[in-house]
């Protein structure tokens, strides 16, 4: 038990027991590439079709989705190694059908096209099996995942000259104070795309002008450069962007045939998963140079552009950072400290953790990959779902946070934290989304605030089973929430308090 004492062992367990508790049941489109794969080994989605507005018949006669399958495939170990237990669970629930002792019989909801997938779900025996199988995702794939990458970020921070204290505080606050809290409650391609954009950034990152990255970091950059664009098309930016990034200084040292030449290894790294992408594509769609998109059912954005695919629109920029059900900056208020200039926060130059070559670059990307998404109206849709397009600026911006409270006492950082984490998690335990587009009510993330206020702590996947129990079912008891997160987080408390306790009093005595 000596692993205890480590700091980012207990960081990586307490993070993981909390994102996993605040699991969500939500099934979504990466589950189903998923699923299929576990249960028949390919990528169609038939005997899902009409589950998600996002699976579509292809001209091929066969269900599949739109989106790239890449985010789906981390799913795939945890679903596999259960895949015995959720076929139990189906079998179970179709008996309990058969003999009219069926859990679940309605979903109490007033939002129609939920009622609707219910009612699909349900007439298959799904519902128990989709409702653990959202768990699985979440607490072995999802949550220990985010968990990592908060003990990433810590070491990012010490590496960065931050003392042990200082770096655990804020790695604390990137857990639960930011957006990655509320993702990490259900599968999601965008936090994965997260993850890469931010690891290509680390591995490339020189701490002098003088420093050389070695062959290995850059191969491993061009993978996970790569994996971004497998990931999601948005992808394509941090791709180019940190080629970029890895290309000119050396042409600015050694000229542009060496820097060229030694920038080859990150192209030919980057070659495996764009195959993969133009692989599967091929399979789904027959062509492997084409998105889903180009398939897909029309809906309210396809008139528009190609596809959905436009300029750079003003209108959808400033909803992706201010829209009250999916702007970055309702969801996420810590980090508008990032575009705060430094001399009204912090002491000046010596305060920097990112260099000036550093900030420059991310800031650019920071910019073009808004203007990207903004050319993206899909992602008006993030109305139904939350914060999510901006997920890999948030690290980023995270960092440039951590540069302007650098210098300030611990205190007045943890002052700051408080507001930070109570909204994240107010957020993450309400999960309470615009249920249409035509939408004239308050601010989302406001109504999340009203309805943890009024009805008291909330957990997602609780909130979705006391809609499909009976009304006089033991879990609409209000006090059930608080239970399961005080033994939560009480087992949290013990894990970080007790674990350097428990590490020295197994440590065996030294001898002599």
């Amino acid at each position: 038990m000596r692993w205890l004492a480590s700091v980012r062992w207990r960081l990586f367990l307490v993070c993981w027991i909390v994102f996993t508790v605040h699991f969500a049941t939500n099934v979504v489109r990466e589950h189903y590439p998923a699923f299929s794969i576990v249960e028949d080994g390919d990528l169609y989605l038939d005997e899902y079709e009409g589950f998600h507005a996002d699976i579509f018949v292809h001209s091929n006669g066969h269900a599949v989705v739109g989106n790239q399958v890449l985010g789906s495939i981390p799913a795939v170990p945890p679903l596999l190694l259960f895949e015995p237990a959720l076929d139990a669970l189906q079998e179970w629930t179709l008996a309990q059908r058969e003999g009219g002792g069926s859990p679940v019989t309605e979903y109490r909801t007033g939002l129609p096209n939920r009622q609707d997938f219910f009612a699909k779900v349900n007439e298959r025996g799904l519902s128990l099996r989709f409702g653990a199988a959202t768990f699985i995702t979440s607490a072995f794939c999802m949550a220990p995942l985010t968990a990592w990458f908060v003990v990433l970020m810590f070491g990012v921070l010490r590496e960065r000259g931050f003392s042990e204290d200082r770096a655990t505080l804020l790695a604390f606050v990137f857990a639960f104070g930011t957006p990655i809290f509320y993702r990490a409650a259900h599968l999601v391609h965008n936090q994965f795309l997260m993850m890469a954009v931010f690891g290509v950034f680390l591995l490339l990152w020189r701490s002098s002008d003088d420093e050389e990255v070695s062959t290995r970091r850059v191969a491993w950059a061009g993978l996970l450069g790569g994996t971004c664009l497998a990931l999601d098309y948005a992808g394509v930016i941090p791709l180019l962007g940190f080629y970029a990034y890895l290309l000119f200084p050396r042409w600015a040292r050694g000229g542009f045939v060496d820097a060229f030449r030694g920038s080859l290894v990150y192209v030919a790294a980057s070659v495996p998963p764009v195959l993969f992408l133009w692989w599967t594509q091929w399979i789904m769609y027959g062509n492997p140079f084409l998105p889903g998109q180009m398939y897909q059912q029309e809906n309210a954005f396809t008139g528009e552009g190609v596809r959905g695919m436009t300029l750079p629109n003003l209108e959808v920029f400033a909803r992706n950072l201010f829209d009250g059900s999916f702007g970055l900056f309702p969801f996420a208020p810590l980090l508008l400290l990032a575009f705060v200039p430094m001399r009204f926060l912090s002491r000046g130059e010596q305060a920097w953790i990112v260099g000036k070559r550093e900030r420059r670059f991310v800031w650019t990307f920071i910019w073009v990959f808004m203007a990207f998404c903004s050319m993206n109206r899909f992602s008006l849709l993030q109305f139904n779902t939350g914060f999510r397009y901006f997920l890999p600026l948030v690290p980023f911006l995270f960092l440039f946070v951590c540069d302007r409270i650098k210098d300030w006492p611990l205190r007045r950082i943890a002052w700051l934290s408080v507001p930070a984490i109570a909204h994240t998690w107010v957020l993450s335990m309400s999960r309470y989304t615009q249920p249409a587009m035509a939408y004239d009510g308050p601010p989302i993330v406001l109504e999340n605030w009203r309805e943890i206020l009024s009805n008291g702590p909330q957990l997602p996947w609780m909130k979705i089973l006391r809609q499909v129990v009976p009304p006089e079912h033991w879990l609409q008891h209000p006090i059930w929430p608080s239970v399961v997160l005080l033994i939560a987080l009480g087992s949290a408390a013990a894990i970080w308090f007790g674990g350097p306790r428990l590490a020295r009093a197994r440590t065996p005595a030294p001898q002599g």
